[in-house]
This record gives structure tokens, C-alpha cells and sequence, in this order.
């Protein structure tokens, strides 16, 4: 072991022994809905098994509602520990739901010039998992069709998750949002998504991205579930169709034509999905706290 890593081992285990911070105090908190110990511990930049051994519990599971004693855990030994714990390898990240969670120890979508477009970059922040999976697709994309243009990427999560503007999810790294491809690329793309039309969009770029997106769903930290206007899915379904895309792709694909209330197919509606599809990725593996 470095000396490095035996002096946060040494930090942590004076934390995990309980010792207190002179003059330390506790105030309480009451859990609201979707919270875990872990990001409440992590607002108040404190250690959760020091928030756990405060309040005597077992493990690590609460209740909405229930009211918990948040130690004092602004300085000293605590804040060392918390830098550390946010340099620590791979693993805990996604914290939470996507509409209510946050990120740590965030992967970063490297820029691509040739491959995409970051709309946002400080936006562009998620798990591994997904940060990964995300490349791999849209480079299988370019194998097939090397000349297709760059892809627009909207945003991923912030470094640290939680709430940003335009959204009501892209809170806990799982989310992103990803552009058309075109027959010919549109002036302002992909610097601004464009709406796909029966005339403009590239169908099969288009269904090679999809599909490979698809592809990934048996994968561990794969595609959980996609989204795109209903019009828009009639549009992409009915031009895949008339290009001899196989039935049972499109049937696994779109929930059209079974409405919009169907949980049939891969790809679901959302109101003002009609220039985007908006992906949502699985729990990585070994995240605890992930929902």
C-alpha cells in the first residue's frame, strides 16, 4: 500500500471509530421522497457511516419521513475523507433516480470532433457505464456508415448530478440526449438539435443508431428504455417500412402503432421528443444506490 492510500486508510478508520470534532454538533432532517443515506450524507458533505452510526442504524436503508440526526461534518478529518472519497476508483456513481439523484466520482464524455457534437460540455457528465456504452454505439454507427456527420449530444448530468434547467431527469449521469442523423446536415445542427422529418432524416444511420442502442439492453448497464414523440415514431417506423427494415426490429423498437399508454416496444412517448430521443440507461452493476 503507498503512503499515500495508508494515509486516507488512516483517516477513514478514524472516522469509522466515531471520534468527534471539538465543538461538533448534530441537526436533524427529515427524509423526503427518493432520498437515500447517501445523498443526504453527501449534501451535507459528511461520511455515511458516520450519518449511519449517529442515528444507530444497521444498515443503510430509510424511510420517507423519517427523521434522522446529521452530525457536524464541515471540517478536519471529514473533509479529508470526503476528498478522497470523491477520487476513489470506479464504483459508487449513481446515486438515486433520474429525476431525483445526483452523481459522484462522475465519467466524462471525451470531446470526438469527427464522431459528435457536445452541445453542453459541462453537461456532459455520467456514469461509466453509460459514458462507455454511449461511445461504443455511436462508433458502430461510423463502422457501418463512415461519411455520416458528426452526432449531436445533448446533455448527459452535471459533475455532480442533481437538478438542471430544461429537464425533470439527467439527475444521476443515466440520461442522454442524442440528435437525428440526416440525409444532409442541417445549418444549425448539431450545434441545435432539428426536428426529424420524413424528407431530411437519414433512415438508415438512423436505424443503425437505434439498433445498436437497442443492442445493448441484455448488456449489463445497457439502454433501460428510449424516448420519442409518437409522431415521430410513425414517421421513423413507416420510413423503415418502406426500406425493408424487418418487422420484428420495428415491433421491438417503437410502441407505436399500440399508443401511447402501451408499454409495448423499446422506444416510448414524450411530448416534445420530435427532434431528440432521449436515452435512459440501466443501473451499472454494483451500484448500491442507483435507482
Amino acid at each position: 500500500m503507498t503512503r499515500t492510500r495508508r494515509g486516507v486508510a488512516a483517516v477513514l478508520f478514524s472516522i469509522a471509530l466515531g471520534s468527534a470534532l471539538p465543538g461538533a454538533s448534530a441537526r436533524s432532517h427529515v427524509v423526503g421522497p427518493g432520498e437515500s443515506l447517501w445523498t443526504i450524507a453527501r449534501a451535507n458533505r459528511c461520511d455515511v457511516d458516520r450519518v449511519r452510526r449517529a442515528n444507530r442504524l444497521s444498515g443503510t436503508t430509510i424511510r420517507p419521513g423519517q427523521k434522522l440526526r446529521i452530525p457536524s461534518c464541515e471540517s478536519g478529518r471529514t473533509r479529508v475523507a470526503i476528498k478522497e472519497i470523491d477520487r476513489a476508483p470506479v464504483g459508487l456513481q449513481s446515486i438515486g433516480r433520474p429525476q431525483n439523484g445526483s452523481l459522484l466520482n462522475a465519467s466524462v464524455l471525451p470531446k470526438n470532433p469527427a464522431a459528435w457534437f457536445i452541445r453542453r460540455p459541462e453537461r456532459a457528465y455520467g456514469t461509466r457505464a453509460t459514458v462507455s456504452q454511449l461511445q461504443r454505439v455511436i462508433q458502430r454507427v461510423r463502422r457501418q456508415f463512415p461519411r455520416v456527420h458528426p452526432l449531436a449530444i445533448g446533455d448527459l448530468s452535471q459533475r455532480r448530478g442533481g437538478r438542471i434547467t430544461m429537464h425533470g431527469s439527467h439527475q444521476s449521469g443515466r440520461d442522454v440526449d442524442l440528435g437525428f442523423y440526416f440525409k444532409v446536415r442541417p445549418r444549425h445542427y448539431p450545434a441545435e438539435f432539428v426536428v426529424a422529418t420524413t424528407d431530411s432524416v437519414d433512415v438508415p444511420a438512423c436505424f443503425a443508431l437505434l439498433t445498436a442502442l437497442a443492442d445493448t439492453a441484455s448488456q449489463p448497464g445497457g439502454v433501460e428504455r428510449m424516448y420519442i414523440s409518437y409522431d415521430t415514431q410513425a414517421i421513423l417506423y413507416r420510413l423503415g417500412q418502406k426500406r425493408g427494415i424487418s418487422a420484428a426490429t420495428l415491433d421491438r423498437l417503437f410502441q407505436y402503432p399500440h399508443g401511447e399508454d402501451s408499454q409495448h416496444g423499446l422506444i416510448h412517448h414524450e411530448p416534445g421528443h420530435d427532434d431528440h430521443v432521449h436515452v435512459r440507461f440501466q443501473c451499472p452493476p454494483g451500484d448500491s444506490e442507483c435507482r
